[in-house]
Formats: structure tokens, sequence, C-alpha cells
């Protein structure tokens, strides 16, 4: 899996180098320049869009949730009502 900027590139091992040397072919064609320093390459998941996108799964990224599990329980009615 590579991702760069917005450019997501998922494949299995055997098709990777194809499909990358595809989208690299049409960012050229394009006059398109990539930093290869801002490339994330070969990794299981990544951060997508406020995601984490991964092989088998996509979820949202913790960083974008943590303050609602930081959040107390209510235990009044009153103050269910006023968070709702």
């Amino acid at each position: 899996m590579h991702y760069r900027g917005n450019i997501l590139v998922y494949s299995n091992t055997e098709e990777q180098k194809q499909h990358f040397e595809e989208v690299l072919a049409m960012l050229a064609k394009q006059q398109l320049n990539i930093k290869p320093s801002e490339c994330l390459w070969g990794k299981e998941g990544v951060p997508f869009c406020g995601h984490q996108v991964g092989h088998e799964s996509i979820s949202i990224a913790p960083s974008k949730i943590a303050t609602v599990f930081e959040w107390e329980t209510r235990q009044k009615t009153c103050d269910i009502q006023s968070f709702l």
C-alpha cells in the first residue's frame, strides 16, 4: 500500500509494482511530481482522509474519536437531556 497526498495505491504484492509504475507514468504525463520523502511505502495501513485504511479494514482514525471516549458518563436524566 502506498499513499501520497490524495493518491492511494493498493494491490497485492504481485501487482503492486506494476500499479505503482502506472500511477507514476500518469503523473509524469501530466507533469506532476511527487516527493519520495512525503510518501509512505509498503505499509500495512495508512491514514487517509480521517480514516485508517489497511489491507483488511477501514476504521476511523483514533485521533478523530479520542475525545468521545474521554467524555464523562452521564448519570442523571437532566444531564443526559442537556447533552442531547
